[in-house]
């Protein structure tokens, strides 16, 4: 339930409490992302003694309360109040309202007085919580891994080393044993009887010992890195490095190519310090403030008739509209009547309308506040705005009025 701040005028006149306003009023908060439903702790110091309070919205500006410009929005809410110790603090659980919305942050804020009317009394700045449901989903899932590069060239072999000389040779065997003598011709003139049979060899001989071994034959040349290759090199088109042999010779090591993307879901919300709205380079702005991602081009599509302007909407896709963000037809749809009162409801506490002081459209700038310079902070004033083509008009919604 909201609380709204009740305001009393009183008069503060004490010295004594006119010097306690001069200390510092400070909140600290951790930890700074939970997930919808946890809690964080908040620390509160300021003068001890005093009473405090602890303030809480879904914009960091735009509410003001005894003259004090704060830090927080008109949805504001009470989160606590009470009495600063004796050390001037008090430790308070604080449970950011993320459950069940698309609220990506939830700004704090602490303010002490003397009085229980908070007349006077002093600001700290602004603490932040972050719910970790949609910080926990800014990085998709990593794509495969591309394939491995070609292995560099082989360098060249070394010459073959001379040949070891030769071993000496072995002892000779010793001789086969002499062969029965034949028996001898009869007498006479006859013919000569036929000669005996050879005798068997003798064993062979044992192995003479081994020669030494040759001398080894010398190393082959080395190759040296001479340079890195960038990507789109002729010899290397995902570059690389260039290597060189002893004799001149050039060689080339390439990287691998990358695996391809994950394909088929549209790219998530992006962050930048501060700002309400961020650019996020693809065609898109983030609204830090309601969730929503919006057209940079605001007006690609033109003007039309509420149901087909509804279809257009739908067949919006990557490609059109200057959108490089990888979605697809059905990705993209009207904003609701409340998203549009949530996304307009600071440029309107501005003055950004057409009874406003500043003007149409009813958008702020980037930052979201007021960046001194004599600028204001309705898109019109000067500072940097992430849409093109806004008209001050009026812009469907989805819901019916």
């Amino acid at each position: 339930m909201l609380r709204k701040v009740s305001i009393v005028l009183t008069c503060a006149c004490l010295m004594s409490a006119a010097n306690a306003l001069a200390q510092t009023t400070a909140i600290a908060v951790s930890p700074s992302v939970v997930v919808p439903g946890a809690a964080a702790t908040a620390v509160v110091a300021g003068p001890p003694g005093f009473f405090f309070a602890i303030l809480g919205s879904s914009t960091n500006a735009g509410f003001s309360y005894g003259g004090v410009a704060l830090r927080v929005g008109s949805d504001l809410q009470i989160l606590a109040t009470g009495t600063l110790d004796g050390s001037g603090a008090a430790t308070i659980a604080i449970v950011a309202p993320f459950t069940g919305t698309s609220l990506d942050r939830f700004y704090l804020q602490a303010v002490t007085s003397p009085s229980s009317t908070y007349l006077p009394l002093t600001a700290s700045l602004n603490a932040i919580i972050r719910n970790g449901d949609l910080v926990s989903q800014l990085q998709g899932p990593p794509g495969p891994q591309g394939p491995e590069g070609a292995s560099g060239a082989t360098g060249p072999s070394g010459p073959q080393g001379p040949a070891g000389g030769a071993g000496p040779q072995g002892a000779q065997g010793p001789a086969g044993s002499p062969g029965p003598i034949g028996s001898v011709g009869p007498t006479g003139v006859g013919l000569q009887g036929p000669a005996g049979a050879q005798g068997a060899s003798g064993p062979v001989g044992a192995v003479g010992p081994t020669g030494p071994a040759g001398s080894a034959g010398a190393n082959g040349s080395s190759v040296a890195v001479t340079g890195t290759l960038p990507t789109g090199n002729a010899n290397c088109p995902t570059g690389g490095i260039s290597l060189r042999d002893g004799a001149g010779a050039n060689y080339f090591l390439c990287n691998g190519q990358n695996g391809a993307p994950a394909a088929g879901r549209a790219d998530g919300p992006c962050f930048l310090h501060d700002e309400r709205y961020v650019d996020c380079g693809n065609g898109t702005t983030h609204d830090t403030v309601t969730g929503l991602i919006w057209l940079n081009q605001a007006g690609c599509l033109g003007s039309d008739r509420w149901a087909w302007g509804s279809d257009r909407v739908a067949l919006l896709a990557s490609g059109q509209c200057g959108l490089t963000d990888g979605s697809s037809p059905g990705d993209w749809r009207l904003p609701t009547k409340d998203e549009w009162l949530a996304t307009t409801a600071q440029a309107v506490v501005f003055g950004c309308t057409t009874n406003g002081i500043h003007g149409p459209p009813s958008l702020t700038n980037n930052l979201g506040y007021n960046n001194g310079g004599g600028h204001h902070a309705c898109m019109s004033g000067g500072d940097p705005s992430s849409f093109t083509g806004v008209a001050s008009s009026i812009y469907w919604s989805s819901s019916a009025y």
